[in-house]
């Protein structure tokens, strides 16, 4: 085995070794304080591993002890999003209905700050309502939202880091609302009859934003 490929194996073997200390230490909810900021925990940690009907009982929880958590809005809505994402046509509205009244419940209590961390919940609340707009078929209000999201905090546009898509075993980069506002105008500047808004396949990969 040359130098140089050992060097890289041992770079790799350190890069995953800290990455699963640093999982291990978020799944255990070493950060989290509260009862609160443990199911709020829970619920996110539920959801990125597509247990959607645990993860909504966790925000729920959350939201039991406080109406106006915004971080547990948001993540119900993540939640209904997939939900809706994968049930069939007749479940789908009230999930993307119930979605929707989460994330306009959020936004509605991030705006009433403006600090730089709430700011950047915004901007991700924002992008997140844009793709539920999205998949319902709101293109222009969906447009809004992710300008709205790229306005507050232009970081958004980027999409998920590497860490995020490793975590999600992701190994190919998702579109991100960036690439989307793009392709929307392009496909709202044409004649109605040649527009193609929907790509099932495509649009299926892109997965709600998180902080």
């Amino acid at each position: 085995m040359s130098e140089q490929r050992y060097r890289f194996m041992v770079k790799a073997a350190t890069l995953m070794t800290v990455c699963w200390i640093a999982w291990s230490l978020y799944d255990l909810g070493w950060s989290s304080k509260t009862p609160e900021q443990q199911m709020l925990s829970a619920g996110s940690r539920y959801l990125e591993d597509r247990q959607y009907h645990e993860a909504l009982e966790s925000f729920d929880q959350v939201l039991v002890i406080q109406p106006d958590h915004r971080g547990a809005r948001m993540g119900k809505a993540q939640t209904q999003m997939e939900l809706g994402l994968h049930a069939e046509q007749y479940q789908q509205s009230d999930h993307y209905r119930d979605a929707l009244s989460n994330l306009d419940h959020a936004i509605e209590l991030a705006t009433q700050e403006s600090t730089p961390e709430v700011k950047r919940f915004n901007a991700v609340a924002h992008a997140n309502r844009g793709i539920l707009k999205d998949r319902m078929g709101r293109y222009e209000d969906a447009l809004k939202d992710y300008q709205q999201a790229l306005e507050l905090d232009p970081e958004v546009g980027d999409g998920p880091g590497f860490l995020t898509r490793f975590l999600r075993n992701q190994a190919e980069k998702p579109p991100s609302i960036t690439d989307r506002i793009e392709y929307l105008r392009q496909q709202l500047s044409l004649p109605t009859s040649e527009q193609v808004l929907s790509r099932p396949e495509v649009d299926a990969k892109q997965r709600a934003y998180t902080l």
